[in-house]
């Protein structure tokens, strides 16, 4: 589930906390709960998708969704390189179909007999 969430959605801002206001602490988080799941089960580590690019090497694999974002999904993948993220992790599709495809076009349409 850590990467269905934002790490920047989670930063604690309390002064007395180490890191404090700053991203990198909860990403750090949620990469070592990531890698620990890994080493106690001895395998790999599926999570839910949806920000799971920001973890390509550390989690294994993801149902492949992305939240739109907007402007900031824009820039995000025109800066995106999967050559390099593919070989670190996979996606698959587990999920429903609304998912993947949106909530309109031909396949939401029931079939009659």
């Amino acid at each position: 589930m850590q990467t269905a969430y934002t790490p920047w959605g989670r930063t604690d801002y309390d002064a007395r906390t180490p890191g404090a206001g700053m991203f990198r602490a909860q990403f750090n988080a949620f990469a070592r709960l990531l890698r620990n799941e890994s080493l106690a089960h001895k395998g790999p580590v599926f999570s839910e998708g949806n920000y799971h690019w920001f973890y390509a090497g550390i989690v294994d694999g993801d149902y492949a969704t992305i939240v739109r974002m907007g402007a900031m999904a824009d820039a995000a993948t025109r800066r995106f390189r999967p050559a390099k993220m593919h070989p670190k992790m996979t996606d698959f599709g587990v999920g429903m179909p609304v998912m993947y495809y949106g909530t309109g076009g031909d396949w939401t349409k029931t079939i009659r007999a």
